[in-house]
């Protein structure tokens, strides 16, 4: 019984009466009992009694009175401390030190026991957190606007999203521990051929990995949505890759922003998003009622003024090096890159890039249309710090059940010496 448990009257009082009630016991047997250190033996049940019950300091109470009563009551000459034989000094030192190391024991399977208590607790809030992490996890990812799908390391689906289940046709009951590739049907969306999914090669690399431009899902009906896809690993806290996580999102309405800007003007003042004109030096042409209510200048504060007022310091190259690239003939499709407001905020903008020609077909400048990403990005953040938090919840608990089983192993081994110790006697 753990000390914590029991009054000190309880634990020094059993000292007492064990001792006691030994003495009692031993006088009977003393006639027939040998001399030497077998006048100890029925001492050792009250020291270990009272050790296993009191503590440490109660068990060498027991040791100090045992050794005084059998000295007293059971060694020649009797009823007397004095100790004038080399042989009774030893037995009695041997007895004392017997029964501290008994006391030691028991105290240590005490504390042992104690610590395992401990731990065993520490192992409950642990889980209860990660529970607590998981079901906020399952939360997010239920709400988010993207479609989320979670994977195990044999690409068998373990977790949907609504948004998911929306988009593929699926219910999440219906799509759990089936092959990532019979729900989520990908295609080229030009040449509708199957474009494989990002998942294995995420599960070989261990890295993020992206979907090609112009993909489809073809939903369970035989629906195509188009969609941007990435896939991100998902490890355990030795860094091992034991599952993937799949976000994507139907990018319909962004294909079709994007046919329609094509077809009527490189620059669209009732766009919402913004778009600026440029001539090749940077000097703004044009700014639009989007940009205004992205970056908080007036069309009259921009024109006749340089893009680079609206752009931090070190992202004062993008210009010259977009324009680099437009030369080259390359597309700039949804670069994300950052942006400063007037009023001094940092945007992440995801901004497409067109060049702006004359008659002859010469680059004379360049159109650009920009898109407030911030919140996604601040999504992307708060998923990520979701993930590491349950990788952190998950390492905790394992560490704390590293410490049980070493405790136990402790406890275990106390024992062990102490049974050894009682045999030896």
């Amino acid at each position: 019984m753990p000390k914590d448990f029991t009054s000190p009257l309880l634990r020094y009082g059993l000292a007492v009466l064990s001792v006691a009630a030994a003495t009692l016991v031993r006088e009977p047997l003393v006639s027939i009992l040998s001399p030497g250190i077998v006048p100890y033996l029925l001492f050792f049940p009250a020291i270990m009694l009272t050790g296993w019950y009191g503590g440490l300091w109660p068990g060498l109470l027991a040791t100090a009175l045992s050794g005084l009563s059998a000295r007293y009551f059971f060694i020649q000459p009797e009823f007397s401390f004095a100790i004038t034989d080399f042989g009774v000094a030893f037995h009695l030192l041997l007895f004392l030190l017997v029964g501290t190391f008994i006391s030691v024991m028991n105290e240590a399977w005490h504390r042992a026991k104690r610590q395992l208590k401990k731990s065993n607790s520490a192992l409950t809030e642990s889980k209860e957190a990660e529970a607590r992490q998981r079901e906020l996890l399952q939360v997010t990812l239920s709400s988010i606007g993207d479609g989320v799908i979670t994977t195990d390391s044999e690409s068998r689906i373990t977790f949907m999203n609504p948004v998911a289940s929306s988009l593929t046709g699926w219910e999440e009951g219906e799509a759990r521990q089936r092959p990532l590739a019979e729900v989520l049907n990908i295609i080229n969306e030009d040449t509708k051929e199957i474009v494989e999914s990002p998942l294995p090669k995420v599960l070989r690399e261990g890295a993020i990995v992206g979907l090609a431009n112009n993909t489809a899902l073809v939903a369970r009906d035989g629906r195509e949505i188009p969609i941007a896809d990435s896939g991100a690993p998902i490890k355990d806290s030795g860094g091992n890759t034991v599952g993937v996580v799949l976000i994507f999102r139907d990018t319909t309405e962004q294909k079709e922003a994007e046919r329609t800007s094509l077809l009527l003007a490189s620059i669209v003042e009732s766009s919402d998003d913004a778009i600026i004109g440029k001539r090749l030096d940077g000097i703004v042409v044009s700014w639009n009622a989007g940009a205004e209510r992205l970056y908080g200048y007036s069309p009259d504060e921009m024109i006749g003024r340089p893009i680079y007022l609206i752009m931090p310091p070190d992202r004062e190259d993008d210009f010259p090096q977009i324009m680099e690239r437009l030369k080259r003939g390359e597309k700039i499709d949804h670069y994300e890159t950052l942006r400063i407001s007037k009023d001094g905020r940092i945007i992440n903008v995801s901004v497409t890039v067109s060049p702006i020609k004359d008659s002859g077909g010469r680059i004379i400048g360049a159109s650009t249309v920009a898109r407030d990403i911030t919140e996604s990005k601040r999504l992307e953040r708060e998923r990520e710090e979701l993930l590491e938090r349950e990788r952190a919840a998950r390492f905790e608990a394992e560490q704390a059940q590293q410490l049980s089983r070493e405790m136990l192993r402790r406890e275990q081994a106390a024992r062990s010496e102490a049974e050894i110790a009682n045999r030896a006697k």
